[in-house]
Order: C-alpha cells, then structure tokens, then sequence
C-alpha cells in the first residue's frame, strides 16, 4: 500500500469537513432563497472556528465532491440539489412509508391528480435517501373510492388532472372563474344550469367524488350564497386574472363553509343566501332559531346502529334515548342519551332527535339515504313533511312489486 494521510487526514482539512457535515445533520433543510447554497453555509458557519472562511466557496463544494460524496452521503453523479442523505431528518424511515400509504392511497382510490404529482415526487425522494417503497402495504387504507375516472371524463373537465391544476391554481390566487355546468349531467332541482361566475373556496372529497365548494359571485353584495358541484360535472371556461379577492374574503368565505358543513352534516347547504348566513351567523340564538327538530322512534337493532354514530351530526344537537327499564348495554359518561324511552310494548321505544337546517330536512339526499335505508326499523315522528316522505317512498315500492 502506498503511504500517506487521506485528505481528512489534515488537522484543518478534518475539522472544517466535520463543521459542515454536523450542520448538515442538524440542520438539514438549511438555505436562503436567493443566496448560493455554498456561501450560505460558510455564513451559517462562520462563528465555529475552524470552519470555512468567506472566499472558501469552492473548497466547499470539492468538499462535497471529494469527501461526503464518496461516503455516501449523496449519491454519485447526481445533482446537489436533490439533497444528501444524512437521514430523514423530519421524521423516521417507517414514518415517511406510512405517508407514502397513505398518499398512495389518495392518489389511488380517491383518483386524487394532486396526491398523484406528490405520490411520484415523494417515491423519487425517497428514492435517493435509499427508502425502498416496493411491495410495502399500507396499515391503512381507504375503503371508500372516487366513482369517477378522471381517465375518462371530458378533457374539459374539471375532473380532468390538467383541468383540476388551473382549478387549484384558482383557488390559491383568489380568482373569480367562470364555470359551465354541462346540460347532459345528472341534476337535482335547484342545479345551477350553463355558465356562471364563482370564487372558487376548495375541494372536498364526499362518499364517491371530489366536489368543488364555491361561492357564487354575487355584484354588489358581500357574501354569495356557498354550494358544492362535482367536478366532472364543470368545465373551467374563464380564470379572471384581474379579478382576484382578498385573502381575508376568502378566509370569511371558508369559516362559512366550515360552520355550514358542521351543522348540514353534508355538502348540500340549500339555495337560499339569507338562511345560509343567518345558520353562521356569530349570534348563538340567531343560529338555533333557524334549526328543525327531526324526531323518529327506532326499534331495538336500529337504535345500535344511530347511537353508534355520535359524530354523524353536531352532538350538541343530537340527543338519544336512555335504556329501557332493566336494560345495560355501554354508552358514554358524556354522549347525549337525555331523552325517556318509551313503553317497553311499543315496536319502537327509543326515540331520536337531531336539530338540522331546514335545507337538509327538506332536501338532503345524504340524510335520506342514511335515515330512510333502515326501512321498517324507524318511525319518523316530525316533521310531518318527512313523515309523509318516507310513507310515499315505502308505498311506491311496495307498489312497483305488486305490479309485477
């Protein structure tokens, strides 16, 4: 073997590499924009003795080329700016896979195109910090997935991953967009129809699809009334970029929505601009005077299930039934079981009652599909409006196979 020091060998030469390579480990995102990396870690370092002196910038980077690449702290021929590998620094190995889960899981079965750019973008990262993600299952995952392909909706979609980029892009900048609803889609009574102005708020996933929560753009008035679309059903026909609002409109905007989706308990918020704003209104009472108190009756298997959900719809509105007479199965100190039962001979003694706006009363299909779907096993008490409902549902069933 032939003799001598290797270059870390030299006292100074040891020292000023390992000052570089202990803030690197402790300080591993480390940069200002707009300063080249090597003179910002010589500033950053300056007070240790030994370290870099200001005109050392290339020393610096034959460091890196000569030293910490060799060891492996960045991978050969590859470029600076991917970074080096000194850990994972944020979190650990097996943290960072289960976020490659569940962004995977995003991007997969909800068919989310952002979760897809940052399923490819973390792979690649993880990749050069030497993380393998083959064959790995996640812990968890979602059973719930989006019924649209976003592979075959229209091109103009919004569904579409380029269309729901400017979508996003949109959103982020505050632009006023104007939409088209196409005519051939399915509808529901009080559907927007053709070409309208909105703000556009956010992007919500809700049982089978994204949907794009917006507030119509309503001249001369403040606030417009907040309504959700599904994506596939919009195209993207306009993004004013001279009409951009302020970020605290839009935050406005988004405490709406937030206070709208708690007391709906789902993404239908009615047609009416007056009642949305009277329901977030700050005023507490203001707020529970515009709330309808829907009452059923449950039979003894249904009453599980209901009293199972305490986070379907706002537990401060929510109230159960307490246990039969000699009966003991387990609830909460704290969950909301104030209401008498009723006699033990009735067919359904444990009575329900949640207070909702009247919109989701009155229309939503997400309470229907959820109170209606236990059939025989409830007994809709008030409103008489859904008591009615839900005979004429029953009745037109039963109708449809007489008939056969």
């Amino acid at each position: 073997m032939n003799g001598g020091f290797p270059p870390p060998g030299d006292a100074p030469v040891f020292v000023r590499v390992f000052t570089l390579l202990r803030h690197l480990l402790q300080q591993p995102f480390d940069q200002a924009e707009g300063v080249p990396l090597p003179e910002h870690l010589i500033e950053r370092t300056e007070a240790i003795p030994g370290a870099y002196l200001p005109s050392e910038a290339a020393t610096l980077r034959k460091d890196i080329e000569k030293l910490l690449t060799p060891y492996g702290f960045r991978p050969p021929r590859d470029n600076v700016r991917h970074g080096y590998a000194i850990g994972t620094a944020l979190l650990s190995a097996h943290r960072l896979l289960e976020i490659h889960g569940v962004v995977s899981q995003a991007a997969g079965r909800l068919d989310d195109p952002t979760a897809q750019d940052l399923l490819r973008e973390l792979e690649q990262r993880l990749a050069w910090g030497g993380i393998a993600v083959d064959g790995t299952s996640p812990v968890r995952a979602f059973a719930n997935r989006s019924i649209v392909s976003s592979a075959l909706v229209r091109s103009d979609s919004l569904a579409a991953e380029r269309q729901a980029e400017a979508l996003e892009t949109a959103i982020v900048e505050r632009r006023r967009i104007e939409l088209e609803r196409y005519a051939s889609v399915g509808s529901f009574a009080d559907s927007p129809n053709g070409s309208f102005r909105v703000w556009p708020l956010q992007l919500l996933f809700h049982n089978i699809g994204w949907y794009l929560v917006f507030e119509e753009d309503s001249p001369g008035q403040e606030e417009g009334l907040i309504r959700c679309e599904r994506l596939d059903r919009l195209a993207l026909r306009r993004s004013e970029r001279g009409n951009r609002r302020s970020d605290e409109a839009h935050s406005q905007a988004l405490r709406r929505l937030e206070l709208l989706l708690h007391h709906s308990g789902g993404i239908y918020f009615g047609s009416d601009i007056k009642s949305q704003l009277q329901l977030t209104s700050p005023n507490a009472q203001l707020r529970a005077k515009q709330l309808v108190t829907l009452r059923c009756c449950c039979q003894g298997w249904c009453f599980a299930f209901i009293r199972e959900g305490l986070q379907r719809y706002p537990i401060e509105h929510t109230r159960f039934s307490k246990p039969l007479a000699g009966e003991h199965w387990w609830h909460h100190p704290n969950a909301p079981h104030v209401l008498e039962p009723g006699s033990p001979s009735d067919t359904h003694p444990y009575p329900v009652e949640l207070d909702l706006p009247p919109w989701t009363v009155e229309r939503d299909i997400d309470l229907r599909n959820w109170l209606f779907g236990f059939g025989a096993g409830i007994r809709i008490e008030a409103p008489a409006e859904l008591r009615q409902e839900h005979q004429e549902r029953l009745q037109a069933a039963l109708a449809v196979y007489a008939r056969g």
